[in-house]
């Protein structure tokens, strides 16, 4: 059931971007910049994202554990395929930019909230975002606007400046929804986090028994 909630939220996730795309508006985080890069060096928006996501990986086994950084590059290359089959057979169309705005960004945030809430990410700053949830009990969705409008800001040469202005209320939108869930997001790392220690703990216990 969680791969079929992981799949879902890439397959949203996958139509908020072909939106987003199609209004030519990036976004924050890793699909933001992967996108503001297709714009600027036209190279296929899949390529972009699993290029810049590389990174991060390192930081995810290391803070985050190995069963999280698998399902997020799972979640990484399900996007990359499902977004590179949208391309090849969806035609080119024109979206009015406030409309791409609003409606690609809400189905972004629909889909990385449900990838969240299965203990998984689309890489990038999502992965920063929840280390430091898990670490500080930082809002996720906060954090994640700071970077992503850090972010946006370096990708002002690809999307301009109106495009700069589009790009950071998407990214407000996304961290907006995401801020809204953010208990749940908290509890479903906080119960990763105990039964994780428990599973220590009864090793530990173990020991001098196994050893008698």
């Amino acid at each position: 059931m969680r791969y079929i909630q992981l799949f879902l939220g890439c397959l949203i996730v996958n139509i908020g971007v072909f939106i987003l795309h199609s209004a030519h508006i990036g976004t924050g985080g890793s699909i933001g910049l992967a996108l503001s890069i297709s714009y600027w060096i036209d190279i296929a928006f899949p390529f972009a994202y699993v290029i810049v996501n590389i990174p991060f990986f390192i930081l995810s086994i290391k803070k985050l554990g190995l069963q999280f950084t698998l399902s997020t590059v799972l979640a990484i290359a399900i996007l990359s395929i499902l977004s590179y089959i949208t391309e090849l057979i969806m035609p080119e169309i024109s979206i009015p930019t406030w409309i791409g705005v609003i409606l690609g960004s809400v189905i972004v945030g629909c889909g990385v909230i449900l990838l969240f809430l299965n203990k998984s990410s689309l890489g990038g700053t999502s992965i920063v975002s929840l280390y430091l949830q898990r670490k500080f009990q930082w809002d996720p969705g906060k954090t994640l606007f700071i970077f992503d409008l850090f972010i946006i800001l370096t990708t002002c040469y690809s999307i301009g400046w109106i495009g700069f202005i589009y790009s950071s209320l998407s990214a407000f939108i996304v961290s907006a929804m995401v801020s809204t869930f953010k208990k749940r997001i908290d509890e479903k790392i906080n119960v990763t986090e105990v039964n994780e220690e428990s599973i220590e703990e009864n090793e530990s216990n173990e020991m001098p028994v196994l050893q008698q």
